[in-house]
């Protein structure tokens, strides 16, 4: 991981301070997942067991793990909507 990494997952964890995540790394793929805990606020949002907010965001992606980690950042919000 280098810098830009390490600031994107500031920024998810700031923004999102109660929620689990998880780096992938592999030679193909940069790969971010993250839901929130069950005392996270945006569990509120959560309609039933499995759907989305339950079962978290992801992305793989070919770029770095800060384009993937924004990329779940982005879906997010969206979901929001």
């Amino acid at each position: 991981m280098d810098l830009e990494d390490f600031e994107a997952l500031q920024d998810f964890t700031s923004s999102y301070p109660t929620w689990w995540w998880k780096i992938g790394y592999c030679t193909l793929t940069r790969d971010f997942d993250a839901a929130p805990q069950a005392h996270s606020p945006e569990m509120k949002l959560s309609e039933h067991a499995g759907d989305i907010w339950d079962n978290g965001f992801s992305c793989d992606s070919s770029g770095t793990i800060a384009d993937a980690i924004y990329n779940v950042m982005d879906q997010i919000e969206k979901a929001k909507l």
